[in-house]
C-alpha cells in the first residue's frame, strides 16, 4: 500500500484512495497496473524467501502461507490449519498494510494449482471477516510479467494498516455438525475438491485418520478449474459450469466444499460462490482432518473385488 503525505498547515494528511472498488472476484494485470497506488497487494508465498529473490509486484506485502491458518478448536477437539480468530486475522491484515475499506488484491507466483489454492484460501478468509473489497489477480505474478510489467526485488516495505473486523459471514463456513446433518438427513451437495486418489482412498494425508471421502460427496478436483502454460488463469464461467455438471454437481443448488485440511476446497468455494453465483455455498474448514477425528464417522472408499 502506497501513501502520499501532504503537508497542510503543519499537519500531514494521509491521502489513501479507499474509494477504489475492485472490478469483481478476478482482476487483470491491466486493471492492477492502472490502480496500483490505490490498492493493497498481498502476495501469498509457501516459500517466503522467493518473495525477495524471484521478485514481486512493486509495493506488495509478503504473506507467509504458514501464518495464514492457525491451530483451532471445534467442540473441544483441537484441529490444525484452521481459520484464525478475529484478533489474529485483524493483526495479519494490518501487518500487510491493509486499511479499513481499502481495495485488496491477492496474488501469488501464479504458476501452479497450489498457488491458486493459497490465493483462494486467503480470499475466503478476507470475505468471511466481512471485507468485500477484495479480488484475486487472475494468473498471479506470472500473468503480471506476461503482460509486460516488471517485478521488484528485495524485501517488502509497507506501512501498517488500520484494518478492522466489523462482521463475520458465518454463512460461508460449514462445521462438522453441519456436515453430519447433511450425511444423516440430506441437504446441500457435498463437493470433494481433492485429487482423485484421495477421494478413492488410494492416498491419505498423515493428519487424516481414515481414507476415502465423506459419504455422498461428488468429486471435483481443484487443479482443473484453472489453465495456462505459465500463468494459471480461471476457466470461463461456461467451462466451470460444464465441469461441475460433468461431475454430477448442480451449480444452481447449495454446495458445501471440503478437502483434506480446508485449503483447496476454498478454490471450490470461490468457483461456486464468486463465479457461478451458486446459492448458499459454504466451505468446511475442518474438512477430512476434522471429519476423521471421530472413528465413528463414516467414509467411503473405492470398492475392491
Amino acid at each position: 500500500m502506497f501513501r502520499q503525505l501532504i503537508a497542510a498547515g503543519g499537519l500531514f494528511l494521509a491521502a489513501n484512495a479507499q474509494a477504489v472498488e475492485v472490478p469483481g472476484p478476478l482482476a487483470t494485470p491491466e486493471w492492477l497496473s492502472q490502480h496500483r497506488t490505490d490498492v493493497a497487494v498481498i502476495d501469498v508465498r509457501g516459500k517466503p524467501a522467493t518473495f525477495a529473490k524471484q521478485g514481486h509486484i512493486p509495493g506488495a506485502a509478503l504473506a507467509d502461507w504458514g501464518n495464514i491458518r492457525t491451530e483451532g478448536e471445534e467442540n473441544g477437539v483441537t484441529l490444525r490449519k484452521m481459520l484464525p480468530d478475529a484478533t489474529t486475522f485483524r493483526e495479519l491484515m494490518r501487518g500487510w498494510g491493509v486499511d479499513q475499506g481499502e481495495a485488496v488484491v491477492i496474488t501469488t507466483p501464479g504458476n501452479t494449482p497450489g498457488h491458486v489454492a493459497h490465493a483462494a484460501r486467503l480470499y475466503w478468509q478476507v470475505k468471511y471477516y466481512g471485507h468485500d473489497n477484495v479480488t484475486l489477480l487472475d494468473g498471479g505474478n506470472a500473468a503480471w510479467t506476461e503482460a509486460g510489467h516488471k517485478l521488484a526485488r528485495g524485501e517488502a516495505d509497507v506501512t501498517r494498516g488500520d484494518f478492522r473486523i466489523e462482521d463475520k459471514r458465518r454463512e460461508y463456513l460449514a462445521t462438522t455438525a453441519d456436515v453430519e446433518r447433511i450425511v444423516a438427513e440430506g441437504g446441500p451437495q457435498l463437493v470433494d475438491n481433492r485429487p482423485l486418489p484421495y477421494y478413492l482412498g488410494l492416498a491419505q494425508k498423515s493428519y487424516v485418520k481414515a481414507p476415502g471421502h465423506i459419504p455422498g460427496a461428488k468429486l471435483m478436483p481443484f487443479p482443473y478449474v484453472a489453465s495456462g502454460d505459465k500463468a494459471l488463469k480461471m476457466r470461463s464461467t461456461e467451462e466451470l459450469r460444464s465441469y461441475a455438471k460433468a461431475m454430477g454437481i448442480d451449480p444452481d443448488q447449495p454446495v458445501v466444499t471440503y478437502c483434506n485440511s480446508g485449503n483447496v476446497n476454498t478454490v471450490g468455494w470461490f468457483v461456486f460462490h464468486e463465479l457461478l453465483n451458486t446459492p448458499e455455498v459454504r466451505a468446511y474448514d475442518g474438512s477430512m482432518h476434522a471429519w476423521t477425528k471421530d472413528p465413528e464417522r463414516p467414509t467411503t472408499t473405492m470398492q475392491m473385488e
